[in-house]
């Protein structure tokens, strides 16, 4: 990094530019933003894989003739949550959160494959 701060002697405008420097960095960095990318895509299949975990791991419904499918990673994106509760937000949209933030939704739901989801609705 060659970030000259000595010039910025008050505090607030150091940390303003340090702050400026960081996203201009980032957002003029290919390679940077690819890293972010791939960090932020592997904590959401890391969240997604240990909310499916929480909840049991297999399809609870067995409606399509699934036989409760069994999660693994390769497969883990066959899965849906199927609220059973109110449904403040969908929880696929959470799994870049906090896993605070993530269980208080998970605790509301079911877990079905994709096909007995569908037919749920």
């Amino acid at each position: 990094m060659n970030k000259d701060l000595s010039r910025y002697k008050d505090p607030e405008k150091r940390r303003l530019w340090l702050n400026d420097w960081k996203r201009n960095h980032r957002r003029n960095n290919p390679d940077v933003r690819k890293a972010e990318k791939e960090r932020l895509n592997k904590r959401r299949n890391d969240n997604k894989w240990k909310a499916i975990q929480y909840l049991g791991g297999r399809c609870s419904s067995g409606k399509s003739g699934c036989n409760n499918i069994i999660a693994t990673k390769e497969n883990m994106a066959i899965f849906d949550f199927h609220h059973i509760e109110n449904k403040e937000v969908g929880v696929a949209t959470l799994f870049s959160r906090t896993w605070k933030k993530i269980l208080k939704e998970i605790k509301k739901c079911v877990l079905e494959c994709s096909n007995c989801h569908r037919l749920e609705r």
